[in-house]
């Protein structure tokens, strides 16, 4: 607030003497920086006040001639659970939660991290390859997956391997390169998966990749330290809970592919066409609750339940 171009006085007095306070839910427990618990922190309050403000109208009728000026506004991170048909955001691929559970609520309580028993700066399918299997060549999942126990959670039937909300090569090309949900996602709802082998989409990935200042980092730490890098390679992904137990037994058909959290992944520097659409199409996972738009990873620690925005709402 000091660094605000913003004055008072018909734009002619800074503010001096501001305060900013921190809070979890925008509501109450608000504190000043350090005494805030910062990995709860979701809302930020400023608030102005501006002493012995001179009165020109109101002396007529009172005795007094100054006043105390005070205004606030809240801002904070809002939840969001849910895209409608053409709200753009999502990218159409879904990567297999490694916790157990096929709703939100159950795979939150195998991860209270909220991180989908992922490991940040590890590889993870976001399209798995045709008849997969563990250390088998251009058959072998991203590293992430690349265990039998992930391999007997996916869709052994190869229909269902990762892309989500648009099929065919020039439609998944337009969902790629705007992030543009074509239908509807909710958590604890089917992501609606998509059937394909679509080899095109390489190229609509790399293409996306060019796009980015630094297409060249091979690890999320040295893109976000990147200057030049602009987001382009940060995407935001529905997590979905799988087709079958870490043994292989199948779900019911009305627990698999579940919606159950969003995170955001890096996408690698390149995608080679070679081995055609067989082969995994991978990413680095970032993190949870994506802070969509920001190019950052954070969203307030709603452990994967949802995306946030940052809204005024005072």
């Amino acid at each position: 607030m000091a660094a605000s171009t913003n004055k008072w006085n018909f734009g002619r007095t800074d503010f001096s003497g501001t305060v900013v306070e921190y809070s979890a839910d925008g509501v109450s427990g608000w504190a000043a920086s350090g005494a805030a618990n910062a990995s709860i922190a979701s809302y930020a309050r400023v608030t102005a006040t501006v002493n012995n403000v001179a009165l020109f109208f109101l002396p007529v009728v009172v005795s007094t001639t100054t006043t105390t000026v005070r205004a606030s506004a809240i801002a904070g991170q809002q939840l969001k659970t849910a895209f409608a048909q053409g709200i753009p955001g999502i990218f159409p691929y879904s990567p297999m939660s490694h916790a157990a559970g096929v709703t939100k609520e159950q795979v939150l309580a195998s991860d209270p991290t909220g991180n989908f028993g992922f490991t940040v700066g590890e590889q993870y399918d976001l399209m798995w390859p045709v008849n997969a299997s563990v250390g088998n060549g251009n058959k072998s999942p991203c590293s992430g997956d690349n265990s039998q126990q992930w391999v007997n959670k996916a869709d052994g039937s190869n229909s269902e391997r990762g892309y989500i909300l648009a099929q065919g090569g020039a439609a998944l090309r337009a969902t790629i390169l705007d992030q543009n949900a074509d239908t509807s996602i909710a958590l604890n709802q089917p992501v609606g998966f998509t059937h394909g082998q679509v080899n095109s989409t390489k190229d609509a990935l790399n293409e996306r990749i060019a796009l980015d200042g630094d297409h060249t980092s091979d690890t999320y730490a040295a893109y976000a330290a990147n200057p030049a890098a602009t987001g382009e390679r940060l995407i935001t992904v529905v997590v979905n809970s799988g087709w079958a137990t870490t043994d292989g037994t199948p779900l019911p058909a009305n627990q698999q592919g579940i919606a159950v959290g969003y995170a955001q992944f890096l996408l690698l520097t390149n995608y080679p066409k070679g081995g055609g659409a067989n082969n995994a199409v991978c990413a680095i996972y970032v993190g949870n609750d994506p802070l969509y738009g920001s190019g950052n990873t954070g969203g307030g620690g709603n452990n994967g339940q949802g995306l946030s925005y940052v809204r005024l709402t005072q």
